[in-house]
């Protein structure tokens, strides 16, 4: 007999979609992490939703050359950044509320309070990284090219500093190569000949700070790019992890890992 987690049915389907959306950019915080996966393994749509979510988030930077889009199109997108702002902002309940925080000033404090009888609070910021993400989506429609994100390689003008790696399991044919643009401030790693992940399982990236090892996505195509200042980390790193959204913390041993601090970090 299945045994399903009682939560599951105590969330609504606007919370489960948004925690979809958050999942395919690898911004899922390690208790929406365990909750999202509890309901992926109760509907298979989920699951072939947030594996199309994934799809279209690595897809994105693909998408710089297209045509700008039409006047209609344009519209309805912004329609949708600006309803998920409306969505995201507190409604003023209390009678006692500070007058100077009027709504038509345009300024609305996030409440900080739980509500009553329930297990934690709203996460009342996922709809702005939502409206944030479609805001990016109109922009790469509306002709903003991407490719400095991406970095394309023929492109003269980008350098980017290598950065030397150790592979703990050897891979046969592997070719890897891992950059980083100080201009952008974005890590870039290249892998041609990468075996899948073992069944069931997702390589997860990291990037290593004073404080641990902090999530950073799941690699689903031989690219990955992760925005982030290299002072401020120690060490670049893959491990193997349960799918499809990893781990909030390594649970294997990385068997990729790039030193960003000491000898060990100049290029190679």
């Amino acid at each position: 007999m299945n045994i399903v987690d009682p939560t599951v049915n105590d969330r609504n389907d606007q919370y489960y979609e948004e925690l979809l959306g958050a999942a395919a950019f690898g911004t899922l915080n390690g208790v929406e992490a365990v909750e999202l996966d509890a309901y992926l393994q109760t509907s298979a749509s989920a699951r072939a939703e947030l594996a199309e979510l994934r799809m279209i988030a690595g897809g994105l930077s693909l998408l710089a050359d297209e045509a700008p889009p039409s006047p209609d199109l344009r519209r309805r997108i912004e329609k949708v950044v600006m309803a998920d702002a409306a969505w995201a902002r507190p409604a003023q309940s209390s009678p006692t509320a500070l007058p100077s925080t009027r709504e038509e000033d345009g300024i609305v404090p996030l409440s900080t309070v739980p509500v009553p009888g329930s297990k934690r609070p709203t996460p009342l910021l996922r709809p702005w990284i939502l409206a944030a993400a479609a805001a990016l989506l109109l922009a790469v429609l509306a002709g903003v090219v991407l490719d400095r994100l991406v970095l394309d390689d023929n492109n003269p003008g980008s350098e980017r500093e290598s950065i030397a790696f150790n592979l703990t399991t050897p891979i046969p044919d592997l070719s890897a190569a891992l950059t980083y643009d100080d201009d952008d401030q974005i890590f870039i790693l290249e892998t041609e000949n990468m075996p899948p992940a073992p069944l069931d399982h997702v390589y997860q990236v990291w990037l290593i700070d004073e404080s641990g090892p902090q999530p950073v996505g799941v690699m689903n195509q031989s690219r990955f790019v992760v925005p982030g200042e290299r002072d401020a980390y120690q060490a670049f790193a893959i491990t193997v992890e349960p799918a499809p959204l990893g781990s909030a913390g390594p649970t294997t041993e990385p068997f990729f890992v790039a030193p960003l601090t000491g000898d060990d970090a100049e290029a190679s």
